[in-house]
């Protein structure tokens, strides 16, 4: 055998199966993406005649990623002729930014109620009052916590 040649002849090389290291693993960059569109289109050239299962498979074990993340990128390029930016689907909403005005403007007299009996505020009394108040929402003691920082009330 020469030097020069290839015990594999016509075939592929594999390259070793890498853990993609982010830090943030849940979403591909849209470099990240456009990469394995690359890759996709290199491969369907370079062997017109490779099953697309089997183009997938290679390409998710040499990235890192699951094959269905692969094909979703495929699908979303071939629909788009374009990739984009994963949208950030934020977890729960905060209470605190589901209040309205008015009852934000109740809860900040609750407090000033207590100063101007001469009590301290704490967090447990005003929970209470929150609390039993009909016009205003049923609060948990961390709710209530994170709309006092949030309205500098420490």
């Amino acid at each position: 055998m020469n030097p020069g040649q290839s015990t594999n002849s016509g075939s592929r090389k594999h390259l070793p199966t890498v853990k993609r290291k982010l830090c943030n693993p849940g979403h591909l960059t849209v470099i990240e993406k456009q990469t394995l569109i690359n890759m996709y289109k290199k491969i369907l050239t370079d062997n017109s005649k490779s099953k697309t299962v089997n183009v997938v498979s290679e390409i998710a074990s040499v990235v890192g990623v699951a094959k269905s993340t692969v094909y979703r990128i495929i699908k979303e390029y071939k629909c788009t002729k374009m990739v984009s930016p994963s949208e950030h689907k934020g977890g729960r909403p905060a209470l605190v930014k589901n209040l309205d005005e008015s009852t934000k403007t109740i809860i900040r007299q609750i407090v000033n109620s207590f100063f101007s009996r001469n009590e301290i505020p704490t967090l447990d009394k005003v929970l209470s009052e929150v609390n039993s108040r009909p016009d205003l929402p049923q609060m948990s003691r961390s709710s209530l916590y994170k709309f006092m920082k949030q309205i500098n009330f420490h």
